[in-house]
Formats: C-alpha cells, structure tokens, sequence
C-alpha cells in the first residue's frame, strides 16, 4: 500500500490515509481560514507518542499536549475557558481603571 499512510489512532484503532492527508494539513486549513498563528495554537491529543496518529503534529510548530482520552481532554479545554475569561474580565478591569484614572484632573 505505498499510496498509503498508517499509524496508530490512540488505544483503539489505526488510522489508513493516503500520503499528505493527515492532520498536518487539516491544521493548515485551519490556520489559513482563521487567521491564525501558529503560537496561538493548541494541539490536544492522545497519541502524541512515535507512531501514534498525533505524533506527526509535534513536526508544524504549534504547542502539543498530551492527555489520556475524552474526559482529560474536557478538562484541559474547561480549565483553558476558565483561564482565558479570567485574563479578559481582568484586563477590561485594568482598561476600566486606566480610563477612570486618565480622566481626573491634574
């Protein structure tokens, strides 16, 4: 089969895709469509090991991380929501009171 490609897919399944189509470039798409660079990216997956279907993302530049299945991966995903609105109600705070601050008299 050398017009294709085969890897393990996490603990239960191998994935068969032809050459070049592989999760490398569905994240190409994706940064193309979104504007996007690639250091605001996060690849999260279980397989990020030497033959895992993950591995080959550790090659494009954009931070991976390892979890072990579905239930890991909802709480890294919930603990980044988290983190992200705490950073933006904590900057609007800061823009607020910036504001309040420049508005005063001298």
């Amino acid at each position: 089969m050398p017009d294709f490609e085969i890897s393990i897919g996490g603990t239960t399944s191998i994935d068969v895709t032809r050459k070049g189509v592989n999760k490398t470039l569905c994240v190409k798409k994706l940064k193309e469509h979104l504007c996007v660079e690639r250091k605001g990216m996060l690849f999260v997956g279980d397989a990020l090991f030497r033959g895992g279907n993950d591995y080959i993302m550790k090659s494009t530049g954009i931070r991976c991380l390892s979890v072990s299945g579905p239930k890991e991966t909802k709480k890294l995903i919930s603990r980044i929501i988290q983190n992200a609105e705490a950073t933006r109600l904590r900057n609007k705070r800061q823009r607020s009171a910036g504001s309040v601050e420049s508005s005063k008299p001298a």
